[in-house]
């Protein structure tokens, strides 16, 4: 079966991927060209714009030099008095002084000329003129556009300036006659010098009805006639400068720019100035054009230079390769490529392909031990090499074998890393194989070489020491062996800290068969990872509590199942009011052969095992459940405290939780108050704190005092009450001290504006100072012990101002 094809090989692969390298460089001088033509776009606008509008301004100042020469001729007396040979005598020379103008005329109100500084064969009126009209409508100067002088029948743009009697001008405007003259075509031309015009460019000057005046030379046909460009005039339309495309009379797109020259509020001439867009788009083009043709003979010096030295450096060595793999497939294992080791990828893929021959070579050889190796598997932990639960059994019942006939000890060391799953967890699990690889060999260097080391999984290990004269001995050995997994690794470049707790079973004293002695060894080991001792020896003692508590937990369990719990109720009472305002939920397990526990026996290892989250939900249903019932049974409303423990409060979807419970229940959330110790608000419950806030559900700080009271928290978090732990409260009024902290932190929660109540009231004088004090609640075995919820629902019918005391003896008058 052929494999190869001539369109796929090496050079053909190599030299499409030179080809594929260069399309992001093309689009790369794409872009840079557009972008540059860009820029030079938007730059010809600003500069076509900037002398546009410095032509109109030329046009601007033409105007007003215009009006200011027409007003001095205008306030000359021989106007007023009609002095025509004195008026022509003033003309010639004027007219010989700007050679820019036509002629200068003097006229009367009717538009007849008086004087104009040349000879006239007969008498010439302007009253035919459009401008004639509009200065008599305006009354002010006028700027009248492209004409054919009267006189002297040249093409000019004539200016007219009224002239009004100077003793009545500002009251009634009698305008007596008016002074006229005509610029030369000519003089518009040299506006647009100067201005630094790009080569190519078109330029016009037109008046305010688009008639051109002047255009750059080759153009002088333009000149007279209206602008042919339609888009242009509709340009002309608008008040301020612009820049905008449009089609010249040529039929070429250009770039324009028109600025209008405003004189007296009014357009009198406008600058327009256009440039072709293909001699803007010339320079990107011509960039464009050479970074094409310099990047086409790099890929084709490229594509070249790959050609000839991929024949050397890679088709060569790559037939080499095929050629020994056929050797392979033909059976021959002895073959190999011959090739240098130093090239490259190639010469690390002829490395392999050699180091796989002699696998396959070797594994022929290693057949016959293949039964030794898959017993070492049944036997040993892969990743540690350490013997497994089945092999240590087996060694553990030849050493104590062995044992009984020297009479030595044998001490069996369970070993269990702390915080190894929150290691493995955060690093994963690659960085945990290599921290179990490295405890494996610290503890064979901690035992003799006649001992053993087992590894029963996980981050569980056991050491076996034989031969010992005493179980100190062991001991030693065990605390050398803590010390040294205690000291610091370096895992995937992070220095790591492990903990560690060891349980010792010493045999034959403690046991004598293999199983039972691992047993004891992580008994031990359990006692001491609870107690935080580092090393623990086995004891029946130990054993005992190991099965009481797996039997409680179990028995914990079935309570669950079978509703073998109950929820008692303290009495929460109001200072200010002598009212009972509230009740504590406390859980009871009504255990079938113990009867009524306290939560004191049971709740630790529900916190342990993580069954208070059950069993919390449950009570918190059934607190809501029974605070409305009290209500739907017409007792007076009361707030219902539930305490939540540290597990419950950082479980998702407690605020959930909670919300399900009221809503099932029916009562208001502002009638429950969830209780926390100070450690849960240490950790990260902003969240959960506030959507329990926004239900309304209020908060309390229980045992306060006690844990890491601190006012930062206690300023920043949506707390509602504090509870002064009863440690403070029982003897307060024989310990000076416990009076001071409790003062102190009434006094610290009126100035937080939170309320206070204080658990542990055992006496009346207790009570008295406590109000004294500023108390708002207290709580307590003088006013009521935690009773069932048909004992508290008679003590709510009783009324606020007497509650009676637990034992029946007494009353307590708030």
């Amino acid at each position: 079966m052929a494999f190869r094809s001539k369109s796929l090989t090496v050079r053909f692969r190599l030299a499409l991927i030179v080809l594929i390298a260069t399309v992001p460089a093309v689009a790369l001088f794409l872009f840079a060209s557009w972008h540059q033509y860009k820029q030079s776009y938007a730059e010809a606008g600003r500069n076509l714009l900037e002398m546009a509008q410095l032509a109109a301004n030329n046009e601007r100042n033409v105007v007003q030099g215009v009006n200011e020469l027409l007003t001095a001729i205008g306030e000359a007396p021989f106007v007023r008095s009609r002095d025509a040979a004195a008026c022509n005598r003033y003309l010639v020379r004027i007219n010989h002084r700007y050679q820019h103008y036509h002629l200068f005329s003097v006229l009367d109100a009717q538009g007849n000329v008086i004087c104009t500084g040349s000879r006239q064969t007969s008498p010439i009126s302007i009253r035919d003129r459009p401008y004639f009209d509009e200065v008599m409508r305006e009354k002010k100067f006028i700027v009248a556009g492209y004409l054919i002088n009267a006189i002297n029948s040249m093409p000019a743009v004539a200016f007219v300036l009224p002239v009004f009697d100077s003793t009545n001008e500002e009251e009634n405007g009698n305008m007596i006659g008016m002074v006229v003259t005509s610029l030369k075509l000519e003089a518009f031309a040299t506006l647009t010098r100067g201005l630094g015009v790009p080569p190519g460019a078109r330029i016009s000057i037109l008046d305010h009805q688009g008639i051109v005046l002047a255009t750059e030379p080759g153009r002088q046909a333009e000149i007279g006639k209206p602008l042919k460009s339609a888009e242009l005039r509709a340009g002309l339309q608008a008040s301020n400068a612009q820049v905008m495309e449009a089609t010249g009379s040529d039929g070429i797109e250009r770039l324009y720019a028109i600025a209008p020259a405003i004189y007296e509020g009014r357009a009198v001439f406008y600058a327009v100035i256009g440039l072709d867009k293909a001699s803007l788009a010339a320079p990107a083009v011509k960039s464009l054009t050479f970074n094409l043709i310099a990047l086409l003979l790099l890929v084709l010096l490229t594509l070249i230079g790959t050609w000839i030295a991929s024949e050397r450096l890679l088709v060569r060595p790559v037939s080499q390769l095929i050629d020994s793999a056929k050797r392979v497939e033909a059976g021959d294992l002895e073959a190999r490529t011959n090739l240098s080791y130093r090239a490259g990828e190639l010469g690390e893929l002829a490395h392999h392909f050699d180091n796989m021959t002699a696998a396959l070579a070797r594994r022929d050889r290693e057949t016959r031990a293949s039964g030794q190796y898959i017993e070492f598997l049944a036997h040993h932990d892969e990743l540690t090499r350490l013997p497994n639960r089945r092999f240590l059994h087996m060694r553990l019942a030849q050493f104590l074998e062995e044992i009984r006939k020297s009479g030595r000890l044998l001490a069996v060391i369970f070993i269990d890393l702390d915080r190894f799953r929150i290691i493995n967890d955060s690093l994963g699990h690659a960085a945990g194989d290599l921290l179990l690889a490295d405890v494996a060999h610290r503890l064979k260097e901690c035992v003799e070489a006649k001992d053993m080391v087992a590894h029963l999984g996980s981050d569980e290990f056991v050491c076996v020491l034989t031969h010992l004269a005493s179980s100190k001995q062991a001991g030693v050995i065990a605390s050398n062996i803590r010390d040294r997994l205690c000291q610091g690794y370096l895992i995937a470049n992070e220095r790591i800290t492990l903990g560690a707790s060891l349980g010792v079973c010493i045999c034959p004293t403690d046991c004598q068969d293999a199983p039972t002695a691992v047993r004891y060894a992580e008994v031990a080991m359990r006692s001491a990872k609870d107690t935080g001792s580092g090393v623990q020896f086995f004891s029946r003692e130990i054993n005992a509590g190991a099965i009481s508590r797996l039997t409680l937990e179990t028995e914990l369990r079935r309570a669950m199942q079978q509703g073998e719990f109950t929820l008692y109720y303290q009495p929460q009472i109001d200072l200010a009011t002598n009212r009972v305002v509230g009740a504590e939920t406390l859980i009871r397990w009504r255990h079938p052969e113990k009867g009524l526990l306290s939560p004191v026996s049971f709740i630790a290892l529900a916190e342990e095992t993580r069954l208070i989250l059950e069993i919390g939900a449950w009570t918190l249903d059934s607190a809501c459940m029974q605070s409305r019932a009290w209500q739907d049974a017409g007792l007076p409303p009361i707030q219902m405290a539930v305490n939540v423990s540290a597990h419950q409060f950082r479980q998702t979807g407690f605020a959930a939780l909670v919300a399900e419970a009221l809503q099932r229940s029916g009562l208001p959330a502002s009638m429950l108050e969830l209780e926390v110790t100070e450690s849960v608000l240490l950790n990260d419950v902003n969240k959960t704190l506030a959507l329990l806030r926004d239900m309304g559900v209020s908060l309390s700080i229980d045992d306060f005092g006690t844990g890491y009271s601190s006012l930062s928290y206690l300023k920043d978090l949506p707390v509602d009450k504090i509870k002064i732990d009863q440690s403070f409260i029982r003897n307060i009024m024989e310990i000076p001290d416990n009076q001071a902290i409790t003062r102190a932190i009434i006094g610290l929660a009126r100035t937080l504006d939170l309320k206070v109540l204080a658990e542990g009231v055992d006496s009346a004088q207790a009570c008295d100072f406590l109000r004294e004090l500023g108390c708002d609640q207290i709580q307590g075995f003088y006013f009521g012990k935690p009773m069932p919820p048909e004992e508290f629902a008679l003590l709510l019918k009783k009324g606020p101002q007497v509650l009676e005391s637990i034992d029946g003896n007494s009353l307590a008058q708030l």
